[in-house]
């Protein structure tokens, strides 16, 4: 399917057959929150690496050790969705990358938005929500291991 400049392609994510991407030219494979539901991450990156050589991967996964699950976690809760097979942090996405064998990658932090909550809620409630918000935001200001995710650019 194309949309503009942006191609999706739909097969097996881990093991790309190249036969799916035809005579399509690209130079950024992106993988948004998608690390984090497959069994074999590692394999992804090694995968991509071998057939991609030259260009560039951006991925994104929420970060395991934020500050928005330590408060859920004070209430019996989390944020992490069902489907989740694995938890990252800074140091393990730094270490995937060292041994996946790429050769230079930058991790940067994304914060929390409770958006959706906001958008459906008013009065006090709203403010509420509004206001925890802005406190996890201004934790992971301070704080940005405690962020609520990263975002991976690594050259291929």
């Amino acid at each position: 399917m194309t949309r503009g400049n942006a191609i999706i392609l739909h097969g097996d994510g881990i093991d790309i057959d190249e036969g799916v991407l035809g005579n399509e030219r690209f130079e950024i494979v992106v993988a948004g929150e998608f690390i984090e539901h497959i069994e074999a991450p590692l394999r992804f990156f090694h995968n991509v690496r071998e057939r991609f050589p030259g260009r560039e991967l951006i991925f994104s996964t929420p970060n395991g050790c934020c500050f928005a699950n330590t408060l859920l976690g004070s209430i019996g809760r989390e944020v992490q969705h069902h489907d989740h097979l694995h938890n990252f942090s800074f140091k393990i996405l730094n270490t995937l990358c060292l041994r996946a064998g790429f050769s230079g990658w930058a991790i940067v932090p994304y914060r929390f938005y409770a958006t959706e909550m906001i958008m459906n809620t008013s009065g006090a409630k709203r403010l509420v929500v509004q206001s925890v918000e802005g406190f996890i935001r201004g934790v992971e200001w301070m704080f940005p291991l405690l962020s609520f995710g990263y975002i991976v650019h690594v050259r291929l």
